[in-house]
């Protein structure tokens, strides 16, 4: 008995022991705040010679925070772009690895390094500034077009296994180049442009493009089920005069919103991701029909044609039906679209039958990017697994034959509808 009591004496001593010893303990990497420089956004490029050009966009506290007095902004001229574009097409040898660049938003540092990937990027970054980067706070990764039709899955896997990064920060593709894109972003409605990221790239109510995260889009290139994707496309506006706006301009614009002022940067259209690599692009307007098959259109876009407008509140999803009957699939697709004014619906209901058509034909034909995610639908058609893969949808999609049909309806008030909603 004695013998078990001093048994248990020494084990709660030990026990006692190894607990105390943990609140001596530390997480390795445990950091002040005020020792981390926190990465806000990530620009990707193909640098000149080999490599890429990575522009960290770090978040300056003091600027953003109204903690004290950050530098003036600066607005980039024409001609400091100009300036700027003949300096980053110096050669190799001339150019610097890194590199501290102006912005017109004083909130923010952008730091740009040449490097083979990102993980010597961010070697070079500690290097040169005085805190350590972090990425934990990272909203937006910003690929190049060239980067994009270079290939992007090498990035992907690398950014994806990052332990700072989250699955869920947002992508964009620059139709110039990241760097540029990145360093006109200057908030006129917020203090954060961290939270400037959030707002528009998340906006619930934007029709002309479409919000990609991190997973989705490892999720889409890796995954077991290798779906084609669209990525939004950014762009740096020029502000038109009042003589040269309409708002027809505005609504068929393939490249922006035509606007007088506001932001100068935008999202609108999308990139077409091809085996994770860029096939070509798609505009807002086009952006807009592919909403409206996949069920993600919000009330109150609005559809016009030759003087035709229509307030669109989309309560159905479209009906899908992919027949594989016949070496070639054979996709029909019928939506149901309530609108709040129509005047003339015939003439509007094929103007979108038509152009949701030409998206399908341009997507298959010219891209051969299943962005819809057909396959999925085609899967359930065939027994096994063995039997899909033997069909080989990824080659017969660009001969798929489509067929589109829109239901376009003016209910009238109903009541007991709108009491059930």
């Amino acid at each position: 008995m004695a013998k078990t009591k001093k048994y248990i004496k020494y084990t709660v001593i030990i026990a006692l022991a190894v607990f105390s010893s943990f609140g001596l303990c530390s997480c390795y990497d445990d950091r002040e705040m005020n020792e981390l420089a926190y990465v806000i956004a990530l620009g990707i490029d193909v640098s000149d010679g080999g490599g890429y050009n990575y522009t960290f966009q770090i978040s300056n506290p003091i600027a953003s925070g109204g903690g004290g007095e950050g530098s003036p902004n600066k607005e980039v001229t024409n001609a400091e772009n100009e300036e700027e574009s003949e300096e980053n097409n110096q050669s190799s040898e001339e150019w610097d690895r890194t590199q501290i660049k102006e912005s017109s938003n004083s909130g923010v540092m952008n730091v740009v390094v040449k490097a083979e990937d990102y993980l010597q990027a961010a070697e070079l970054v500690n290097n040169i500034i005085s805190k350590r980067i972090n990425l934990s706070h990272l909203k937006v990764i910003v690929f190049s077009e060239d980067a994009c039709r270079e290939g992007i899955d090498r990035h992907t896997r690398f950014l994806m296994n990052e332990r700072e990064i989250r699955p869920g920060t947002n992508v964009v593709v620059a139709e110039k180049s990241a760097e540029y894109f990145l360093k006109n972003i200057n908030p006129k409605l917020d203090m954060s442009t961290a939270k400037y990221y959030e707002l528009l790239i998340n906006n619930e109510n934007m029709n002309y493009s479409q919000a990609v995260q991190l997973r989705e889009l490892y999720n889409r290139g890796f995954g077991e089920d290798k779906v084609d994707i669209i990525l939004p496309l950014g762009d740096v506006s020029n502000i038109k005069k009042s003589a040269e706006f309409s708002a027809q301009n505005a609504y068929e614009n393939e490249k922006g919103a035509n606007r007088l002022s506001g932001e100068k940067t935008e999202l609108f259209g999308a990139a077409v991701i091809n085996d994770m690599k860029m096939a070509g692009s798609i505009d807002g307007n086009a952006v807009k029909y592919y909403k409206l098959i996949m069920g993600e259109l919000k009330d109150g876009a609005v559809f016009e044609y030759h003087n035709e407008r229509a307030v669109v509140k989309n309560r159905k999803k479209s009906d899908i039906v992919v027949d594989t009957s016949e070496s070639f699939p054979k996709i029909s697709i019928t939506l149901f679209i309530e609108t709040e004014n129509a005047d003339n619906s015939e003439v509007l209901k094929k103007n979108i039958e038509d152009n949701i058509y030409m998206l399908l034909i341009k997507s298959s034909r010219e891209y051969q990017a299943d962005i819809f995610g057909f396959s999925n639908y085609a899967k359930t058609k065939f027994l096994s697994w063995e039997k899909f893969e033997n069909y080989n949808w990824n080659e017969e999609y660009k001969n798929s034959v489509f067929s589109v049909n829109v239901n376009l309806t003016n209910p009238e008030f109903n009541l007991s509808r709108i009491m059930a909603e």
